[in-house]
């Protein structure tokens, strides 16, 4: 009861945020990838042990957390508080024992990336314009007439838009937290873990690449409803699976294992 008590003031005191976030995942879809990130950390949290110590330093981060976001929405930069949200969330499941480090982090990553880290700081723009020249490159190696005007593939009279959201970054984005995911439900260590996040990076840009080509080619087919669906939400609900296969099923399959060095 007293638990139950303190995660309701929680959300109270988080409120502002959250009542930011669901405006956000309902005006950007692509923001919505962060919500992938819910069922992972329950299952992180259900295969931790249930005996873990309650760390009553967590309480002065959460507290922190919590001024930080009334600042924020004083200050009308709202998008400020989200990933202090993120980190209350976290410190709140260590002052309560409920995950351990490792598995608490994983609540970071519900909160979607900002939009000016894309449109701005990381140029997504010119990366997802590259993309798109060469997917009209190997349209034409196929056959298809393909014609690019800024971030739009004319295909006939269809066209897809290609935001700078779909330039990789974002996939590297999510590809971090499903890597940390799948080294919570490994017991990787640090080695084994850091190599993962590598390979999740590197591997996002190949994979946004074949994203477009698929999207283009369904569009060519005249699927627009197709082209749409696999760049969005398509592109970031596959990987989202296929770590819950790499880290739940071949957990089970292989039974526990002891921490990599």
């Amino acid at each position: 009861m007293e638990e139950t008590a303190l995660w309701a003031a929680l959300l109270i005191a988080l409120s502002p945020t959250l009542h930011d976030l669901v405006d956000h995942w309902r005006l950007h879809s692509w923001s919505r990838y962060g919500l992938g990130f819910l069922p992972l950390l329950i299952l992180a949290i259900r295969a931790d042990r249930s005996d873990l110590p309650k760390n009553r330093r967590a309480l002065v981060i959460v507290l922190l957390c919590l001024l930080g976001q009334f600042l924020a929405a004083l200050a009308s930069v709202r998008y400020v508080g989200r990933p202090l949200a993120g980190a209350a969330l976290a410190a709140f499941l260590l002052y309560l024992g409920r995950a351990r480090l490792r598995t608490a982090v994983l609540a970071v990553f519900l909160i979607p990336a900002p939009s000016m880290l894309m449109t701005r700081w990381l140029d997504g723009a010119e990366l997802a314009n590259g993309f798109l020249e060469a997917t009209a490159r190997v349209l034409g190696a196929l056959g298809a007439s393909a014609q690019i005007a800024g971030p739009v593939l004319t295909l006939g009279e269809s066209q897809l838009e290609v935001a700078p959201y779909w330039s990789g970054v974002l996939l590297a984005l999510q590809g971090l937290g499903l890597a940390w995911y799948y080294s919570v439900r490994r017991d990787l260590g640090t080695r084994s873990t850091a190599v993962a996040l590598v390979v999740a990076v590197l591997l996002a840009f190949p994979v946004q690449f074949g994203v477009l080509v698929l999207s283009s080619l369904a569009l060519w087919a005249g699927q627009t409803w197709l082209a749409a669906a696999v760049l969005d939400p398509g592109s970031w609900l596959v990987p989202l699976f296929a770590s819950v296969s790499l880290g739940e099923l071949r957990k089970r399959s292989t039974g526990a294992s002891t921490p990599e060095d």
